[in-house]
């Protein structure tokens, strides 16, 4: 057993072990969540691999590719729901999960995936396997099969209390805008028309995309508040917590409601932003009021009112996957910064074309390094031998999954890589220490507050 804890830290075990029973009521669960557009997935793929060059992950291995991955929930579904499954179910590639070998061949495909939904924007028929590959995280979730790491912030969603360690860092990184603002007068202001909500992995990884977000605002004449302290918000998903997700999101939505707030601003263009914007009415079965907003889009929005320090830098735009190809914010990030730069380099693949960088979906976590910051803020795991060996190997995958975005950017010929995903950047930052070229990577909001005058 390997520690990654404090004293004072919160511990979670990991422990993976296999059991039948715990298989069974997690596929049963998974059936009962069968709606039309999964069966749509499920049923009408012609396995024509348009989506495989479209994977970060399928250069690693053709075995990646998204229609073999996703394989694996159709062969779940075939053995439970079609005749031919049922009664000979090898000859029609139908399985079930028999013993911890199934496991660990799924647990493996089903972390060689970023969700970027690049392979649906590429399929013929529209299949997202991204999708189903989240389905995949929660069957074996629900037989007992996360990352420590993923389970824990899946955790602390539901849960909705936060350790000490990560409040103090709220309110060290809070301090930092005191010159700039009056902290207590914005934190949590009935009535507001946006409040800002920075996700849980920006406090943690880039307190200073906060800082300069919040600076952004200050300059924009707008009536916001702020959270009184941070929220984790739909971390679930990583490992298709669906529970966690629902229940963070619900909380997310009478607090908002309370606040009588109209619109929720992002920093973080990962997977919160379609989260909120399309998914959040279903989730709380309600028709919300308010909108949801990214800082790039209420910049945009107010372009001609702003005054840009202009600059000849090699500047470039990396796209992330969920603001761009599944949020369809592609435009205004390019415009603003040709706005700011003479010498702008836009990607070779961009906008729905966007390569992924390989880190979304939670994989830019799965390393030993992550682990280790986790636990320097006082958050403990233990993870078992097994898990270590899983870890090494999906830190492995993902490293080299990197390899074709830092090819495209190198094309490209930019020195300065501005994106406003955390995941992005901590994928992009590593991927230019191991293959190159050698790039500055800022967010969005940090490059902009040094050029508006």
């Amino acid at each position: 057993m390997v520690r990654f804890e404090s004293e004072k830290g919160c511990r979670m075990m990991s422990e993976w072990s296999f059991e039948v029973k715990k298989a069974r009521m997690s596929i049963r669960r998974f059936i009962r969540s069968i709606n039309p557009v999964k069966l749509h997935y499920l049923e009408n793929c012609v396995s024509c691999a348009a989506c495989a060059s479209a994977c970060p992950y399928y250069p690693i291995e053709e075995r990646y590719s998204p229609v073999n991955k996703a394989e694996e929930l159709r062969k779940i579904y075939r053995k439970e729901l079609t005749i031919a499954g049922k009664i000979a179910g090898n000859l029609f590639h139908a399985y079930e999960i028999r013993n911890e070998n199934d496991v660990k061949r799924i647990l493996e495909f089903a972390y060689r995936c970023s969700n970027c939904s690049r392979c649906y924007t590429m399929c013929p028929f529209g299949i997202d396997s991204g999708a189903m590959i989240v389905d995949i995280r929660g069957i074996l979730l629900n037989i007992g099969y996360a990352p420590s790491l993923l389970r824990f912030l899946s955790d602390l969603d539901m849960r909705g209390e936060l350790p000490e360690s990560i409040l103090k860092l709220w309110e060290e990184t809070l301090s930092k805008v005191k010159g700039i603002i009056d902290t207590e007068s914005i934190v949590e202001r009935k009535g507001s028309d946006i409040i800002y909500i920075p996700s849980l992995i920006e406090l943690v990884f880039y307190p200073e995309v906060i800082v300069d977000t919040i600076s952004l605002l200050s300059k924009l004449n707008l009536k916001w508040t702020i959270p009184s302290k941070p929220m984790g918000l739909g971390m679930g998903m990583f490992i298709g917590d669906f529970s966690s997700v629902k229940t963070s999101m619900k909380k997310l939505n009478n607090y908002i409601k309370r606040l009588e707030i109209k619109e929720i601003l992002l920093s973080d263009g990962g997977y919160l932003y379609p989260m909120l914007r399309f998914s959040l009415p279903e989730i709380v079965n309600e028709d919300v009021k308010y909108m949801i907003t990214h800082i790039v889009e209420v910049l945009y929005d107010r372009l001609s009112m702003l005054d840009f320090i202009t600059t000849e830098e090699k500047i470039t735009w990396h796209s992330p996957c969920q603001l761009g190809r599944k949020g369809g914010v592609t435009r205004e990030p390019l415009e603003i910064l040709m706005k700011i730069s003479s010498n702008f380099r836009r990607l070779p693949h961009d906008g729905l074309e966007a390569i992924c960088c390989g880190g979304g979906g939670g994989m830019a976590l799965l390393t030993r390094e992550k682990y280790d910051h986790f636990r320097k803020l006082g958050l403990g795991f233990e993870v078992s031998e097994e898990e270590m060996l899983f870890m090494r190997d999906t830190e492995e995958a993902y490293k080299l999954s990197i390899r074709e975005k830092m090819r495209d950017i190198e094309r490209s010929g930019a020195e300065i890589v501005i994106t406003s995903c955390p995941f992005c950047m901590m994928t992009l930052e590593l991927g230019s220490k191991l293959y190159g070229p050698s790039i500055k990577v800022i967010h969005f909001s940090s490059y902009l507050i040094n050029v508006i005058k």
